[in-house]
């Protein structure tokens, strides 16, 4: 009963298969007309795995990314699979799961699987060759035969989740892929997997070069162009090689800062009210005056004083060297914003410039006030609101910033550095694929484990290898697939704590400490959204979105940072570099994350910062109402699966920068 929630082991069946394996020059050569084609193929061994009782889902996937690279296919061109499917739950679970970690990832319509044991029993030796026939006849005939016996499906198994379609009812083979799969493993751990096209393939769209066209007024079909010559590298590795992360194209993009001239210069000159960081105030006052602007110390409460006067709202740089410290300036620098904007959003004749110094460099405050900025450039599009950031090393800060505001061009947010001028772009990401290897000797942290995201998390690093996890959440609540991890053998730790306090993290460190289990990982994925608009914003909503999400990564940093840590990753959201009207909050605590792995970097301390977009199935995404919904669509953002999310997880872990 493969795949079935009452599969308890496999029944034995007697059988024997024979195909005839030749190269396809020589059959195509001497007239032969080949059943189908093997492009590629591969073979692995558990190794340190589970034993004899358990597949290994790693190994598994390995052999599935190996054949396919050896194909030279992506896998969204595999349209069916035949699964080994041996016929007991964990075993038909961990192989479902693989599949949907390489097979799942990007597809536009789920890969359907399906196994023959179920009609012949367990042929043994001869399972595999009974599976590949039948997706040879399968191919010949355009239809896929059902796989008997399945009246309700494992549990264990997230089909929506890992893309994955089981065939139960005759169906016709799918027309936009021509490849199949085939998966056969052995009682010693041994697994195999081949690739299997038909003799032409239908060809699907191509995304690189060297694509041609030949016809031809004959009505017989054109033979491949092959010789009876072989050309056979010394060592060939062209199997081995990871693939690339394709078929995404608008998937995984990074920030990109190029140079630009500043735009054609006006005479400076007109009034300018600084506001904010006072001690910033008095150093770039002087040479703003200078310049030919009448630039003077205000507070908000002094605006009325001068209602045509351009407002720049100062925030310096530098590190926040404990909890204490950063409240204190995120009360002082965003609060103070945040008032600003409520005072002003009315007077249609105000321009806003937020301008820091070491927004990109150790501070999290200025980061989170120019991420602040671009909500409040869509929010309120009539104060003009632009983001001027400022090297801390720069020789005279006052004069680059003079001629910024004194230009005519129109970037909305700009990076003065010791190289020059520098404003943001967006460019696609390509990386390597390295499959991430996690420690079964050590332990991971991931806050906010027992939200949804965080849940995949485990799960994913639980099919990596890992076998001791910590889940960290507010408060503990029910993990429906705890029970499937612990089967697995992982030991599942729940702590209710805010991530944010950090008597609470330093607790629990030294109880790992005292058992002799090091910490190989933080993943932090906590968060809280404020979702408000700015003008209706108070502070202590403001403050809560901060606390789980900035406030929590720097207590994990100060609580980690003299540990050898193999990864130590950021969940953040791409509201902190694209904003969204309503989010403003959450775009401040996310840039937090980004500047905080930006510094961890700089003191060659491990980090990752990723700005997410929607996950489907995540609390956030499911809280968010049909107006917010329908921002995110209307910007681009469309959910993704939680497979597609863990894929670029693991890509970007073995990015190099």
């Amino acid at each position: 009963r493969s795949f079935d929630a009452g599969a308890d082991g496999f029944v034995r069946g007697e059988g024997g298969g024979v195909l005839v394996l030749k190269r396809l020059s020589d059959a195509v050569a001497a007239g032969g007309e080949p059943w189908a084609v093997i492009p590629g193929s591969a073979i692995g061994q558990d190794g340190h795995g589970n034993g004899l009782s358990a597949p290994h889902g790693p190994a598994q996937e390995a052999v599935l990314r190996q054949a396919l690279a050896e194909a030279g296919i992506e896998p969204a061109a595999v349209g069916y699979v035949e699964a080994h499917a041996t016929g007991t739950r964990l075993g038909d679970a961990i192989e479902a799961q693989a599949l949907g970690a390489v097979y799942g990832v990007q597809r536009a319509h789920p890969l359907r699987i399906g196994a023959v044991k179920p009609n012949l029993g367990h042929l043994e030796a001869a399972s595999g060759m009974a599976g590949l026939i039948k997706v040879i006849l399968a191919m010949q005939r355009r239809r896929i035969p059902p796989t008997l016996h399945v009246e309700r499906l494992n549990p264990d198994i997230d089909p929506i989740e890992l893309q994955l379609e089981l065939v139960t009812t005759p169906t016709p083979w799918p027309e936009d892929t021509a490849f199949a799969g085939v998966s056969a493993f052995g009682m010693s751990g041994a697994s195999a997997h081949l690739i299997v096209a038909p003799l032409t393939p239908n060809p699907s769209p191509s995304k690189g070069e060297g694509s041609s066209i030949r016809s031809v007024r004959k009505s017989r079909p054109l033979s491949p162009p092959f010789q009876r010559r072989r050309f056979w590298p010394d060592d060939d590795q062209s199997g081995q090689l990871p693939p690339l992360l394709k078929g995404g194209d608008d998937l995984l993009h990074q920030l990109d800062w190029r140079p630009t001239p500043i735009g054609e210069l006006r005479r400076a000159s007109g009034r300018l009210l600084l506001l904010g960081d006072e001690a910033l105030a008095r150093r770039l006052a002087p040479g703003l005056t200078q310049a030919g602007f009448t630039a003077t110390i205000a507070t908000t409460e002094q605006l009325s004083n001068d209602p045509e006067a351009r407002l720049l709202y100062l925030v310096g740089g530098g590190p926040e060297p404990d909890l204490t410290t950063l409240r204190e300036r995120e009360a002082q620098m965003l609060g103070g914003l945040l008032r600003l904007v409520q005072s002003v959003a009315e007077q249609k004749t105000r321009q806003l410039r937020i301008v820091t110094e070491g927004g990109w460099d150790d501070g999290l405050t200025p980061a989170m006030a120019l991420a602040l900025g671009r909500t409040i450039a869509l929010e309120h599009p009539e104060l003009n609101c632009r983001r001027i950031d400022l090297d801390p090393r720069l020789a005279d800060p006052a004069a680059v910033l003079a001629a910024e505001l004194a230009s005519e061009d129109h970037e909305e947010w700009v990076r003065h550095t010791l190289t020059g001028r520098l404003i943001p772009r967006l460019k696609p990401l390509t990386v390597k694929y390295k499959p991430f290897v996690a420690r079964p000797d050590a332990a991971y942290l991931i806050t906010g484990g027992m939200g949804g995201i965080g849940r995949h998390v485990a799960g994913w690093l639980i099919a990596r290898g890992a076998r001791h996890l910590l889940l960290m959440g507010r408060t503990v609540r029910e993990c429906p697939e705890r029970a499937a991890w612990e089967a697995q053998g992982a030991q599942i730790r729940t702590v209710a704590a805010d991530v944010a306090n950090a008597d609470a993290l330093v607790k629990m460190l030294a109880d790992l400490d005292a058992e002799g289990l090091p910490l190989a990982g933080v993943f932090h994925v906590a968060g809280v959204t404020a979702d408000q608009l700015l003008f209706r914003q108070d502070w202590p909503g403001f403050a809560q979105a901060l606390r789980a999400k900035a406030e929590g990564a720097l207590v994990l940093h100060q609580a980690t940072q003299n540990r050898p840590l193999d990864c130590f990753v950021l969940f953040s959201s791409i509201t902190a570099l694209c904003g969204l009207a309503g989010t403003g909050a959450y775009a401040a605590a996310n840039a937090a994350l980004d500047a905080l792995a930006r510094w961890r970097r700089h003191q060659d301390l491990p980090a990752l910062s990723i700005q997410w977009g929607t996950w489907e199935g995540s609390g956030m995404t499911a809280a968010a109402g049909e107006e917010l919904a329908a921002q995110w669509q209307a910007h681009g953002l469309m959910p993704f699966s939680p497979t597609t999310g863990l894929a670029a997880l693991e890509a970007l872990l073995s990015a190099p920068e």
